[in-house]
């Protein structure tokens, strides 16, 4: 499976989780949205 996190990242820092969570495919389009 995927896990995305990473201890020295944050939101600040770094907001690509959730787009490399949705490009995975992992999210639906809606809560993408």
């Amino acid at each position: 499976g995927y896990f995305e996190g990473n201890p020295t990242t944050d939101n600040n820092f770094d907001a690509s989780a959730v787009p490399f969570v949705y490009g995975m495919s992992l999210i639906p389009t809606s809560l993408y949205e």
